[in-house]
């Protein structure tokens, strides 16, 4: 019985079924409930309403009192009315609440974690994009209101089925089988179709789509259209959405035969019964006024069957809370084992033998010591290690450069800085926490070389977490003179214009203004934000939900008059400026080491003249560091850096850029010629990590 049971798909339906009460619930417990109440009234009132019918007709016909029957049928077409209506607007707000909800909960899932790993979960993201996308769509959208109309009519039709057996119980049985059968395996069939749409969805269908946007995207359309591959992308497209669509319409072919052979069945038991009642009627064992209202019952017993479009919005809803549910399951899971991690770095790092005092500690100014005791890290998907073992000190306040070849594992490391990525293995501690406590913490403020260019205004590009206004904006001009950006301001007067053409009186930056909006952005973290003025963007978010609502424990967030002090005590640049020139990005450096003198700062370059005056520079290589000293110390050595050094001068003096090569092969006062393997005069022997040959094979790893 159980094998039947399982294929008709009641299980599934019932769990499907207490997962959106529950859903509503938890959305609009009063609504909810006062749904509840009207679904259970509403089924007393209809079988009133056949009975009283019935009893009528009956009556006239028998020329019998007929008053009190009268009355009861008028009462309950008056209230039945009232309560349809009652029942609508309980739908339609009910649903505006779940879409609500729902989209609340799906933002947490992203939101909460601290870590990105997930967002590079083929699984996950699958989900979260298909959910994203496929819940914001009006079929989507209307389920609740889809399920509550189904309710309604499954209330309804239950009071019709009593009325039936109240004529003959097995007439009842009959029709009740054939339609719950029909019912379930409808609703089967609409699983098994959705959820092969939501497999493919992150499939064949989801790349189909990336090449329908190359032709429409500002990043692809004109390379596009220049080498000419617009048919060869919509050749691609096709061909992609036809494979995804294939396996929909096998499935379906899979699954109508069945349905097929349900709907006649529900067709000849509905025949058995009428022709059961035309028997009755026609031997004068029912009333003329008992037939008609009896052919009425089994007419809204139809409610108990499939119904169409409400049983696809009611599935793929059912479908998207279920898939709801998994994505939180992952999002828990990944928090559990960052909590995890965090308890056991903290735990590692109470032990003095593991602890080193220098970079426990903090200057009074705010400047966070890092302290990294063999690191070991792994992409999620892949067992190859960017970074084996690696060890390295960092003393509040220093100016720490990190250098090393394409795909040393650079970027990879100030991920893990960053607390966007868990170690596989060891630790990593920003002012005696874990990384991923200080960034939470807002200790830590990092530029990455892709950093965002938000589409918002020039003011909120800085500070976008706070409403625009004019101290916000005021503060901001402040912050772009601050960096250098001068031209900017002076080209864009009102720091409210919108920072993509694409939007009405918005407007475009070139790559050198945007890196130093970012920096601006960077730097913002380092003093408190708009200097007291302005107020928190805590009303809406760009979704148009609370920012309560999307807190990680769920506790209100109110905005006020008085500034965030946020205060960055490790401010990090990851090689934001790999697209400029070398004059551009030293003036940038020369910007970011004046505004950072009393802060811990890394810089992450592959160019090497533009990090020479860093107080130390480490070079990574085969996921280790392999070297560390100042510009002199390391030129001495004759490692890898003083290769890669002398390798860029040359390619300078080869490529004409003869002022450049000068600015980067010219020794300070006190330090060696490249090439010269002379010990400096002032070497720092009190160096933190010790210079150690390089390897001599090197692994280029995926950053």
């Amino acid at each position: 019985m159980i094998y039947p049971m399982r294929k008709l798909g009641v299980k599934a339906g019932m769990e499907g079924n207490l997962r959106q009460i529950s859903t509503y619930w938890r959305a609009a417990p009063k609504t909810t409930f006062f749904w509840a109440v009207l679904t259970l009234v509403a089924p007393v009132l209809r079988f009133l309403l056949f009975f009283s019918m019935g009893e009528l007709l009956a009556a006239l016909l028998n020329q019998t009192p007929w008053k009190t029957w009268a009355v009861i049928l008028t009462v309950v077409l008056v209230v039945e009315p009232l309560l349809e209506i009652a029942n609508e607007l309980a739908a339609e707000y009910l649903g505006k609440e779940v879409n609500r909800y729902f989209q609340v909960q799906l933002a947490r899932t992203v939101l909460e974690p601290q870590q990105i790993d997930l967002l590079e979960d083929p699984n996950f993201k699958k989900k979260y994009l298909y959910l994203s996308a496929d819940s914001r769509e009006w079929f989507s959208r209307e389920g609740t209101y889809a399920t509550i109309s189904m309710f309604s009519k499954r209330a309804f039709g239950l009071a019709a089925a009593v009325y039936v057996a109240w004529w003959h119980p097995l007439a009842m049985l009959i029709l009740l089988t054939s339609l719950l059968i029909g019912a379930n395996v409808f609703a089967e069939f609409l699983r098994s179709l959705i959820s092969v749409f939501t497999e493919e969805s992150g499939g064949n269908q989801t790349r189909a789509e990336y090449f329908r946007r190359l032709n429409t995207e500002k990043s692809s359309a004109r390379e596009m259209r220049l080498f000419g591959l617009q048919s060869w992308s919509l050749a691609f497209y096709m061909k992609l959405w036809q494979e995804s669509k294939n396996n929909q319409w096998r499935e379906r072919r899979r699954i109508l035969n069945r349905t097929m052979l349900i709907t006649l069945f529900s067709l000849l038991a509905a025949g058995i019964v009428f022709s059961w009642l035309l028997w009755d009627l026609w031997h004068g064992l029912v009333s003329a006024g008992l037939a008609a209202s009896l052919i009425d019952a089994m007419d809204r017993m139809e409610g108990l069957g499939p119904q169409g479009d409400w049983s696809e919005q009611k599935a793929t809803q059912q479908r998207n809370l279920k898939a709801l549910e998994e994505l939180q399951q992952i999002s828990r899971a990944a928090q559990e084992r960052s909590a995890s991690q965090q308890l056991g770095d903290s735990v590692e790092y109470s032990k003095p033998e593991s602890r080193n005092a220098a970079a426990s500690a903090g200057t009074p100014g705010g400047a966070l010591g890092v302290e990294i005791n063999d690191l070991h890290f792994s992409y999620p998907g892949s067992e190859e290690e960017v970074l084996k073992g690696l060890n390295l000190s960092i003393t509040p306040g220093e100016n720490l450069a990190i250098v090393g070849l394409n795909g040393c594992g650079k970027s990879t490391l100030i991920k893990l800085l960053s607390g966007l990525y868990q170690p596989t293995a060891g630790t990593i501690m920003v002012g005696g926490q874990p990384a991923t406590q200080a960034a939470q913490n807002a200790s830590i403020s990092v530029m990455f070389q892709d950093f965002p260019r938000y589409h918002l205004s020039l003011a909120e590009n800085i500070y976008p977490e706070r409403l625009l206004s004019p101290e916000v904006a005021e503060q901001a001009v402040k912050q772009l003179k601050e960096v250098g950006a001068q031209a900017l301001v002076e080209r864009i007067p009102d720091p409210g214009t919108v920072m993509n053409n694409a939007y009405e009186n918005g407007t475009d930056l070139s790559g050198g203004q945007w890196q130093r909006v970012a920096l601006a952005r960077t730097l913002s973290q380092v003093a408190p934000n708009a200097s007291g003025t302005g107020t928190k963007t805590t009303e809406l978010s760009p979704a148009g939900l609370h920012t309560s609502e999307l807190s990680p424990a769920g506790t209100s967030v109110t905005g006020s008059e008085e500034p965030t002090q946020t205060q960055a005590g490790l401010i990090v640049l990851d090689e934001p400026t790999a697209a400029l020139d070398v004059r551009v990005e030293a003036e940038l450096f020369a910007d970011f080491r004046r505004l950072t003198q009393n802060q811990t700062t890394i810089l992450v370059s592959h160019r090497l003249s533009t990090v020479r005056h860093a107080d130390r520079i480490v070079v990574i290589d085969g996921g280790q560091v392999s070297e560390s000293g100042t510009h002199a110390e390391l030129l001495a050595a004759g490692g890898l850096y003083a290769q890669l050094f002398q390798k860029q001068s040359e390619q300078y003096l080869r490529s004409g850029t003869v002022e450049a090569a000068e600015d980067a092969t010219a020794p300070e006062a006190g330090q060696p010629a490249p090439g010269d393997t002379t010990s400096p005069s002032n070497t720092n022997q009190s160096s933190p990590e010790p210079t150690s040959p390089a390897p001599e094979t090197r692994e280029a790893s995926h950053e």
